[in-house]
């Protein structure tokens, strides 16, 4: 049977740029680093929010008020905190634009 598309067998030369893929992963590492960066420093801002709150509890006079406002602080480092982490796990290419060869189905619970 003769194949009328043409099939790679692997003896192909590398066509890749070099200069090309050292920029491609220049770029991808310094956009790792940045992100550590960021989240690094969200979990410093968390902790010293908490601390803030914490400090502000065991004062003797401590207001209401400003107490309210240190724990909406922390709840927003917290969310913030969630943002990164999301950008940090997130898929480059989404389950819809994946194309139908790459679908799994979802496990129906039985057992083959």
């Amino acid at each position: 049977m003769k194949l009328k598309h043409k099939i790679n067998h692997g003896w192909a030369p590398d066509r890749t740029d070099p200069v090309w893929a050292e920029r491609v992963e220049r770029e991808a590492e310094a956009t790792t680093a940045a992100t550590e960066r960021a989240y690094r420093k969200a979990q410093a801002r968390l902790a010293k929010a908490v601390e803030q709150v914490e400090h502000e509890v065991k004062r003797k006079h401590s207001d209401r008020r400003r107490l309210k406002r240190l724990q909406h602080a922390v709840e927003a480092r917290r969310q913030e905190l969630l943002v990164i982490e999301g950008m940090m796990r997130a898929v480059p290419a989404s389950a819809q634009h994946r194309g139908k060869g790459s679908h799994r189905s979802v496990p129906s619970g039985r057992t083959i």
